[in-house]
């Protein structure tokens, strides 16, 4: 099964994953939230830091009871299910939450049905999935994306159930920012390059590797504002990490007794080199 874990590894990764939530956060504040395909739960607790109450739900039973087990706030609970039977009540639930799901089921219609039945009239769904166009060719082998969709796609399936649709593109950048004092969003120049050239960047905001969609049957609180996840202290731990393994294996019992062995070869080719 395919899920993002706590693990600084996976920088890129987990920069985007996180960048989502933070996302949400404006619209969760004092709401009843549900988090579909919550897996290792660190999403659902995030949540619950502005919520009232939040329910993670994912099909696997294993996932559920170790997120339960990790994560204790009084008003968050994990339980087993899937996005095609959510286990709850009609019209129970101010927002759904589902990030990355979408794309591991077949039974898309069903998904979206079901959130729509356990939302309240005026509730709000915010689902993010890869776009087909951008992302499909890094990874065209996935054995767990069942089925992709383009942008269009993705909007004419949320139609179906939500009056007002608004969508957003999510892109991973290593990048530098310079802003005014006063910056706002009006107007981005892109540009790109390395050691030999710089070059505006084309059709930059056209590149994006995900859509993430607000759906409700009512108007939105939702701005258009570039939003900019600072991932910083993540890609700080990831080093820390790798340094850490690297220092590991110097210590090792295995590289210290391969230097030993090796050092009579080392010091031969240094006297023939001079």
């Amino acid at each position: 099964m395919e899920r993002m874990i706590e693990d600084y590894r996976y920088g890129r990764g987990l920069i985007e994953h996180l960048h989502r939530y933070a996302f949400v956060m404006p619209f969760v504040k004092g709401k009843v939230v549900v988090d579909i395909a919550s897996g290792e739960g660190y999403g659902s607790n995030l949540i619950a830091q502005q919520a009232a109450q939040v329910t993670g739900v994912d099909v696997s039973a294993e996932a559920v009871q170790q997120a339960a087990a990790k994560y204790k706030r009084p008003n968050l609970s994990f339980v087993t299910g899937s996005a095609t039977s959510i286990p709850l009540n009609d019209q129970s639930v101010d927002v759904v939450v589902s990030f990355e799901t979408l794309e591991h089921l077949l039974e898309q219609d069903q998904m979206i049905a079901e959130i729509r039945r356990v939302l309240k009239p005026a509730g709000m769904l915010i689902i993010s999935t890869p776009e087909k166009e951008n992302y499909h060719p890094t990874d065209p082998d996935n054995p767990y994306h069942l089925k992709e969709l383009t942008s269009e796609e993705f909007m004419s399936l949320l139609g179906k159930y939500f009056k007002v649709v608004k969508n957003f593109r999510q892109r991973y950048l290593s990048m530098s920012m310079i802003y005014a004092d006063r910056a706002d969003s009006a107007e981005v120049i892109e540009m790109s390059g390395n050691f030999e050239r710089i070059n505006p960047e084309e059709n930059f905001f056209g590149k994006h590797l995900f859509n993430i969609a607000v759906a409700s049957a009512t108007e939105l609180p939702v701005t258009d504002a570039l939003r900019v996840f600072n991932g910083n202290a993540i890609m700080e731990a990831q080093t820390q990490y790798y340094e850490n393994k690297i220092e590991e294996i110097f210590a090792s019992r295995t590289f210290l007794l391969g230097k030993y062995l090796l050092w009579p070869f080392w010091y031969v080719k240094t006297k023939l080199s001079k």
